[in-house]
């Protein structure tokens, strides 16, 4: 084949997946914008990176970081070239990373499969299944799938450079998050063995990697071993497999020397390079990172626990299917599973396989099959955490074994061009990759069973992430299948086009219709209008509560105090935080409980020493973990005993210390109905009082009507229902927009016979000049 004929195809399929990748931006601008989780990752996100911009050395004293340097490197230099340190400017680096892991996963199965429609369905389906990158914008998650999803396409390069690039991201991601570097030396132990030449090294490595590989389940879980039974034996059985199966592949043509050389050597010095940038940029300690990045996680291991969603019955089958059949092709010999009914035996398991996961990612698709309640309970498709994500993974863990299968790999020590099936009397030739393709199958198989392990001890939005590379795994043998099918039958035309185009329209079908219900999302929601928020849009409810909360907490208080601590109030607010969390800005975010009792003691002294204090509680996050008792803690005794309530809307309250008076407070109208049984409504019940802080706005015109439902009532209907008098009924109907420069008290004088407003229920909405809505303010009763 001529030189430029072998480019063409890569560059034209790298030119439809940039394009489908771009194709796929929209989703995921409306899907980032119009979601918050009130548990509040993404402020601590940004609490961490702005304190390291601002040269607090964070592993310095008390541990309390999750995350090392190599995070805040990374999302410094975003910011470098013009991310904001907003919620907004965590967003946009979300939708980046989410648009481009998807994208480059995408390309890694091209190089391993050669097929492009393949190729794009693998995008797409990854694509909609990073929508969890959103749950916690700037998470290191996002940023350390991005990094496995390049070394999936490094290891199948050559050996000295894939080593190379290998070590180096190994190193990024140790130096992000303990577990994922744990989970990749592991995985690069099996990879670079697979590069070795046959021999004693080769051999060593195999064995030492797969007996630590299957080792860390139970490590890691002995905690709670009984309850995560089912993960653990489907991870080692996974790691059992893949060892033997890698033993048994073709093996490379590198020497051991050189691949542990450069590999080793380019892990050390990235190691080194990170510690020194982050010494010299942020001034944090080069010791800090590294002793300071292991215990947190044994805390976050015995404080946050959520285990998977998974019945212990349900996985038994694909478990037990996986072992025996693995079991078995390890106890043949002579190649047995390559004879014909081998090959079809492994084409029912690889399609058997391929088929759960269509089922699972287009279930949105098909979710109007009548389909056997006995099925729907083993596959949990309604279960949160999502129990079918798990499912998937334990049934492929067991069965990553196949991506080495002999059919596709050749024999071991004989990186043949095809594999002939010398144990039969009627063979059938499968031309098998090259031997640069078997690392980056064992990596990809590698990666995938130990990130099984990212459900703990936190199986919430980690399922997700932990089972994306299955579907990657999918698709590679999806395109494994089809090859046997040519291979049998030559003139196969459904193995060869229907069934990729079959998968390219299914999953092109599956993101517009994610993009549609995002859109619609994004359009029926309301802005938040606050601080750093860019185009973020919320349910109004949301929206109602969060600014009340905001700009009372604004308007009363001095310095920032609540229970679950939530530092997207204190960017939102601009109240300032006590010390001494995290230097001089910060107070400990969602991990309240981190804080030392000393340390809460004289957060307390400090809440009693300001001059205005009016507290928060979120008692919807406070329910969310029923196994923490907040009044454990100093400052939860003092906010929920010692704290008196004033006022309450929605999940939040406020409350303030004994001796302060009750404030007068802010965005909210007070509706002052009088009504009494069989009475008709006197004219006092047809007003509200509206009271508004200082802002930088101009209120032209409102509206009032029920949460997320349209108005009833609006100042610019011409029949008059709705009128606007400033301060007391005697200055007159106001015809100009109103300034916020100062704080202001508006009346609401509804002109109908029948005010019908409810308390709690309805908001009033502002209008600036330019038609924009910038508020939803909540009608609050008065007090008798």
């Amino acid at each position: 084949m001529p030189a430029h004929a072998s480019l063409k195809r890569p560059l034209a399929a790298g030119v439809v997946l940039v394009v489908v990748t771009l194709a796929c931006l929209p989703g995921a601008y409306y899907e980032a914008f119009s979601t918050f989780n009130g548990y509040d990752d993404e402020g601590h996100q940004l609490e961490m990176l702005d304190a390291t911009l601002h040269g607090e050395d964070l592993y310095a004293g008390p541990m309390r970081l999750l995350y090392g340097p190599m995070l805040f490197i990374w999302e410094g230099s975003c910011h470098a070239l013009g991310m904001p340190v907003t919620h907004a400017g965590l967003r946009w680096l979300t939708i980046f990373q989410w648009v481009i892991t998807a994208g480059l996963l995408g390309w890694g199965v091209f190089r391993l499969t050669d097929r492009m429609t393949i190729a794009l369905g693998a995008t797409l389906l990854c694509f909609v299944q990073l929508e969890c990158s959103v749950h916690e914008p700037g998470h290191v998650q996002g940023f350390v799938f991005l990094t496995i999803a390049v070394m999936l396409i490094a290891v199948g390069g050559r050996a000295r450079s894939a080593t190379g690039w290998a070590g180096l991201c190994a190193a990024i991601l140790v130096m992000c998050k303990i577990n994922s570097g744990v989970f990749v030396i592991l995985a690069l132990g099996l990879t670079f063995a697979a590069m070795m030449r046959a021999g004693r090294a080769r051999s060593t490595l195999l064995l030492l990697t797969t007996a630590f590989g299957a080792a860390l389940p139970v490590v890691l879980m002995r905690p709670h071993l009984t309850m995560h039974l089912p993960l653990t034996v489907a991870t080692m059985g996974g790691v059992l497999l893949l060892g033997v199966s890698t033993w048994r592949a073709a093996a490379g043509d590198a020497t051991a020397l050189r691949i542990l050389t450069t590999g080793i050597g380019a892990f050390l010095a990235a190691i080194a390079a990170i510690l020194l940038t982050a010494w010299f940029w942020f001034g944090v300690s080069p010791v800090g990172p590294l002793l300071n990045v292991i215990a947190p996680q044994r805390m976050v291991a015995s404080w946050f626990w959520l285990p998977p969603a998974a019945e212990q019955a349900s996985v038994i089958v694909p478990v037990a299917a996986g072992l025996v059949s693995g079991g078995l092709w390890i106890a043949g010999h002579k190649g047995a599973l390559e004879r014909r009914a081998g090959l079809w035996l492994l084409q029912i398991v690889r399609l058997a396989l391929v088929t759960m996961v269509a089922i699972y990612v287009c279930w949105p698709l098909i979710q109007w099959w009548r389909l056997p309640e006995a099925f729907r309970w083993f596959w949990r498709m309604d279960a949160y955490p999502p129990g079918g994500l798990l499912m998937l993974s334990l049934c492929i863990g067991p069965l990553s074994w196949l991506l080495l299968s002999p059919t596709m790999t050749g024999r071991a020590g004989t990186p043949s061009d095809t594999a002939e099936h010398h144990d039969s009397d009627e063979t059938i030739d499968v031309p098998p990759p090259t031997w640069s393709a078997v690392p980056a199958r064992v990596f990809l198989a590698a990666m995938a069973i130990f990130n099984t392990l990212y459900l703990y001890p936190v199986a919430g939005a980690q399922t997700y992430f932990s089972t994306l590379l299955f579907i990657v795994i999918a698709a590679v043998l999806l395109h494994d299948a089809c090859r046997v099918m040519i291979a049998a039958r030559p003139g196969s035309t459904p193995a060869r086009y229907a069934i990729p185009l079959l998968l390219v329209l299914t999953t092109g079908l599956l993101v517009v219709d994610f993009t549609r219900d995002k859109a619609s999302q994004y359009a029926a929601s309301y802005p938040v209008a606050l601080p750093g928020s860019g185009p973020m849009r919320l349910p109004e409810s949301r929206v109602a509560a969060t600014q009340w909360l905001v700009y009372n907490l604004r308007e009363h208080s001095s310095v920032l105090a609540g229970v679950p601590g939530q530092p997207s109030i204190r960017y939102w607010s601009g109240v300032k935080a006590p010390r001494p969390v995290f230097g001089d800005r910060h107070f400990g975010g969602v991990f309240w409980r981190w804080i030392t009792p000393d340390e809460q003691r004289q957060i307390v002294s400090e809440w009693n020493a300001a001059d205005r204090l009016l507290a928060y509680v979120d008692n919807g996050q406070i329910s969310r973990w029923p196994d923490v008792n907040a009044e454990d803690t100093e400052i939860g005794r003092y906010i929920l005993r010692d704290l008196k309530p004033v006022a309450a809307y929605q999940n939040y309250e406020l409350r303030r210390r004994p001796a302060d008076p009750d404030p007068v407070l802010t965005w909210q109208a007070v509706w002052t109905s009088t009504d009494g049984a069989n009475t008709t409504k006197p004219a006092a019940a047809r007003r509200l009082i509206l009271r508004l802080p200082k802002m930088s706005k101009q209120l032209a015109a409102v509206t009032i009507g029920p949460l997320d439902r349209p108005a009833r009532y609006d100042s610019r209907d011409t029949s008059g229902s709705l009128v606007i008098r400033i301060g007391d009924a005697d200055t007159g109907v106001s015809t100009a927009p109103i300034s916020l420069d100062k704080p202001q008290q508006v009346e609401l004088v509804i002109a109908a016979d029948d005010a019908d407003i409810e308390p709690l229920r309805d908001v009033v909405r502002l209008i600036d000049a330019e038609g924009r809505q910038f508020g939803s303010v909540p009608v609050i009763a008065a007090k008798p």
